[in-house]
Parts: C-alpha cells; sequence; structure tokens
C-alpha cells in the first residue's frame, strides 16, 4: 500500500491583536482598544475613554517585573513575578469577548501561584471610567446574580457582582461601563470617586495560598452607549469561558535523581 500523506503541520489560530513590543491593540474596531503589558494597571484603552481610564487592569505587588508575554488566538497573555516577599507569579490574559453591535468587551482571566509554603495572594482589577467633559457626576447601579437579564438598583444587595456606571446628563457620545466578577471567583466589587472618573475595584485572591495550588477569577467589563447601557448584551459564560474552580491544586511534577 502506498505510505499515507503525512498530516500537514497545525499551525496556531490567528489573533485579532496586533503586536508592538509590549504594546498590543485589539483590531476588532475602528478605533482600537489598547493594552501596554509593561503597565497592567492600567489594563484595556478602548475607544472613547480619555485620559487615565481603562478596563480591567491588574493592581499587582510592587515591585513586580514583565518575564513573558504572547499573543494567541482571542487571548493577549502576560506573565508577572514580584520581586517582594509575596514571591507570586501572575498571569494575567485579557481575553476579546463578543458583545452587541456599538459594545466593546472583553474578560480578564488571572492566576497566581508562589513558590513559597505559604504567601499572601491578595490582588485587585482595577476599572477606570472617567466622567467625560459635559457630563454631569457619575451614578452607578448595582446587580446580583440572577439567571437571564439583570436588574440595576441604585444599592449594593448582598452578593452584587455587577456594576454600572454611567455618565450623568447628555454629553455627546458619552459612554457607559460595566463591570462583571465571575461568582464564586469574585465576592464583591468596591466603587469610589477618584478625581477625572469613577474606579470599580474587584478585589480577589483573599486568604492563603499555599505551595503547588493555582488560584484563578475571571473579571468581565465592556463600555457602550450610555444611552442603551442598561440593556447592554454581554454574558459570562461563553464558548470561551468554561466555568472551573477557582483554586486547583497541581499535580506534583517527578524529579529524577542522577
Amino acid at each position: 500500500m502506498p505510505p499515507s500523506p503525512a498530516a500537514a503541520p497545525s499551525s496556531p489560530p490567528s489573533s485579532s491583536w496586533q503586536a508592538d513590543g509590549d504594546r498590543v491593540r485589539d483590531a476588532r474596531f475602528d478605533a482600537a482598544a489598547t493594552l501596554d503589558l509593561a503597565d497592567p494597571r492600567r489594563g484595556v484603552r478602548p475607544r472613547g475613554v480619555a485620559g487615565a481610564g481603562g478596563l480591567l487592569g491588574v493592581d499587582l505587588p510592587a515591585p513586580f517585573r514583565l518575564t513573558d508575554h504572547w499573543l494567541r488566538g482571542a487571548d493577549a497573555a502576560a506573565v508577572y513575578e514580584s520581586a517582594d516577599e509575596r514571591r507570586l507569579r501572575v498571569t494575567a490574559m485579557w481575553r476579546q469577548h463578543a458583545a452587541a453591535p456599538g459594545v466593546q468587551a472583553w474578560e480578564l482571566i488571572l492566576s497566581a501561584q508562589t513558590a513559597l509554603l505559604h504567601s499572601d495572594p491578595r490582588l485587585a482589577v482595577v476599572s477606570l471610567s472617567p466622567i467625560p467633559a459635559g457630563a454631569d457626576a457619575a451614578r452607578w447601579l448595582w446587580a446580583a446574580p440572577a439567571g437571564g437579564d439583570r436588574i440595576w438598583r441604585d444599592e449594593a444587595a448582598p452578593g452584587a457582582t455587577s456594576v454600572l456606571v454611567e455618565p450623568g446628563g447628555a454629553a455627546a457620545g458619552a459612554e457607559a461601563v460595566v463591570v462583571v466578577g465571575h461568582p464564586g471567583e469574585v465576592e464583591r466589587l468596591e466603587v469610589r470617586r477618584e478625581a477625572g472618573g469613577v474606579v470599580i475595584a474587584a478585589p480577589i485572591f483573599a486568604g492563603d495560598l499555599e505551595k503547588g495550588v493555582l488560584l484563578r477569577g475571571r473579571v468581565l467589563a465592556a463600555t457602550g452607549p450610555a444611552a442603551t447601557a442598561r440593556s447592554m448584551t454581554i454574558s459570562r459564560s461563553g464558548a470561551a469561558s468554561t466555568p472551573a474552580d477557582s483554586r486547583k491544586v497541581m499535580k506534583p511534577t517527578a524529579v529524577s535523581s542522577s
């Protein structure tokens, strides 16, 4: 029998991110969003977000260094090593997320591990919604996970892990921001005013981190026209975001002696 033809080598999926050194841009939109992997606290800077605004920034323990980064498919990933006593290794993966027309959305998948027997893994995911010129003071609304459409309320209910920030007034082109933490991975969201905007923080990885354990948490953020923000269509669960435990035990690797 003639030999079977060799299988064609598989190639990695193409990415919608475009890289320029440590900086990447999301080329899905006319006005591309940008992400500086060397400055993760600023997160993704979507179109229409001016000044210091950004979504899904990672508030890392300082000092830290960027040790690796790559693009694959819908993901822009980076690895950060802390140089303090916590000895954390943090991997941040910003994933492009499908959304309704006129809306930009991303999901941040964050993981942490340590080389120490015990460490403090506390981090925060931060988003800044700027208040545009000509807008009144922004307001924010809360929603708790409850299948189907979200019901937005003025006061935070127990377990509320969704926040909508709306710019006040009728400023032209004003955009709203929605931040959603995955239940079981993000216990709460915190909102505060700062100069020029509203900060939404998602504290993550509370408690003790042991060697051999991998922590994981996910936060979703989107921005779109303020006029239709309350009906903004985004979903926590998608084909690229399968549910998983937030705390996984890593199997030890056998080491042979010579």
